[in-house]
């Protein structure tokens, strides 16, 4: 729980709940894998106190829509017999109602936002289950199935709240966001963001002369919203010039000069080898910092 100015702040990863790391990725998973247990500490979260919630949605093993969470909340989703739909994915083909009269009330009053680096859709070739199925286990025919049950289910949600849960980033970790979009005040948000706010960066880099930052691979991808491009194009626009340190390095030099970056130095450069980076990397991270404040 952070303490901030005027709210408590309630930091969620639900990967702890129903990450990749928790299962056995099999077609058999990723059919019913659920995100139950994010509701549970979203509740936690509520009873704690919290006013303010973030939920950070990297590395999920669902695609489930969101509906496992806000059934831990109260929702209740109905079959045409008048029975409740089982958790999972594919479960929601069965989905023919949702009744939220028995939601958290407290969400009503709770600002919820959510931390996704990707712009997918809910649904389609590229949305949740086509483009992030694959890595949960789910095989061409499981893909297919799983984007009809969120199709299904972004229906069903149109139809009982009026909400539009396609917008870009609803597709993120299962489409999670989907059913939090249709019957709560949540909001998407950029990851990197978010982040920044909640750790005052701008306030750190109004005091800083020099910013180091790095990640494990600074590859392609980190041109595309990650932490420490975000982090260099805040710097550059105050002016503070950027050191990055990584363990590998392929974006050309002119790419980060272009995004504020003074200069890099990764640790392969430094190691012998990389099983030597592996199992020292203490040494070698303050080496390729010592490298990079050489060439800064």
């Amino acid at each position: 729980m952070l303490e901030r100015p005027g709210r408590r702040t309630a930091v969620i990863e639900t990967a702890r709940a129903c990450g990749l790391l928790l299962v056995e990725p099999s077609v058999q998973t990723a059919l019913a894998a659920h995100s139950y247990g994010c509701g549970q500490l979203i509740a936690a979260a509520l009873d704690a106190g919290a006013e303010e919630i973030v939920l950070g949605i990297g590395g999920s093993a669902m695609t489930d829509g969101g509906s496992g969470a806000l059934c831990a909340l109260g929702l209740k989703v109905y079959d045409d017999g008048g029975a409740e739909v089982p958790l999972g994915g594919a479960a929601l083909l069965s989905a023919r109602w949702a009744d939220d009269s028995g939601l958290d009330a407290r969400l009503r009053s709770t600002t919820l936002r959510i931390a996704t680096d990707v712009d997918n859709p809910l649904v389609g070739p590229h949305g949740a289950a086509h483009v992030f199925g694959a890595q949960k286990g789910a095989d061409g025919t499981a893909r297919n199935l799983l984007d009809e049950a969120l199709q299904h289910w972004s229906g069903l949600l149109r139809e009982v709240t009026g909400s539009d849960v396609d917008a870009p980033g609803a597709g993120a970790a299962g489409g999670f966001p989907a059913a939090f979009l249709a019957f709560t005040n949540a909001r998407l948000q950029r990851g990197f963001d978010l982040v920044a706010e909640l750790v005052g960066l701008e306030a750190a880099l109004a005091d800083a002369d020099l910013v180091i930052t790095g990640e494990g691979a600074l590859d392609g991808q980190s041109l595309h919203g990650k932490a420490p491009m975000g982090v260099a194009e805040r710097a550059q626009a105050r002016g503070v010039p950027v050191v990055v340190v990584a363990g590998s390095i392929t974006v050309p030099p002119q790419e980060l000069a272009a995004r504020g970056v003074a200069a890099a130095a990764s640790v392969l450069d430094v190691a012998r080898t990389p099983q030597d980076a592996f199992a020292r990397p203490a040494e070698y991270v303050a080496l390729a910092t010592q490298q990079a404040l050489e060439g800064a």
